[in-house]
């Protein structure tokens, strides 16, 4: 811990659930289904290097984005439901160094209906958010808001495109 303190003015913590979420997800279209999210390809955070985002942070961020705009009647996490989110973290491209920190973040978004096991939606999707100096001095804190933020911001965007889709349950 001490060569943490010293070298990198503090310890890297892992992107946090709170600081992923959306704060006000406009959806266009509320869907009556119940969906089963599920998460892969994160990471757990080592402290003495830089932060990341675990698997259970990101799908939990998801599932309460999801929870708290309506954009599916309910949210379960066991048996199979109408619908499968499946969201992979396909690349988180972040700075070790700087003042304005850029995080770059990848995800593969698919839906599936179960029951007919169609797949009614799949994108890559792409966003960044830009962390500063006025966001946080400490530059270790500074990159886990810029990944919070570019999870934040894919996450928003993902919901997003699924609350733009027309499911009738039947696909």
């Amino acid at each position: 811990m001490i060569i943490c303190a010293g070298f990198l003015t503090g310890c890297a913590s892992p992107a946090t659930v709170q600081g992923m979420r959306p704060q006000a997800l406009a959806v266009e279209n509320r869907h009556p289904f119940s969906v089963n999210v599920q998460v892969a390809g994160g990471r757990a955070t080592n402290p003495i290097w830089t932060s990341e985002i675990s698997d259970d942070a990101f799908v939990r961020a998801i599932r309460e984005s999801i929870a708290e705009s309506g954009l599916f009647r309910s949210v379960i996490t066991t048996g199979s439901g109408d619908y499968l989110l499946e969201v992979i973290l396909v690349n988180v491209d972040k700075p070790l160094i700087g003042f304005d920190l850029t995080v770059n973040l990848t995800a593969n978004w698919k839906l599936t209906h179960i029951p007919s096991n169609k797949v009614v939606y799949q994108e890559l999707i792409l966003q960044h958010y830009t962390a500063t100096v006025g966001d946080s001095l400490v530059a270790i804190k500074r990159l886990r808001l810029a990944e919070e933020g570019a999870a934040r911001e894919n996450i928003q965007e993902g919901l997003n495109r699924i609350s733009r889709l027309k499911l009738g349950g039947n696909e």
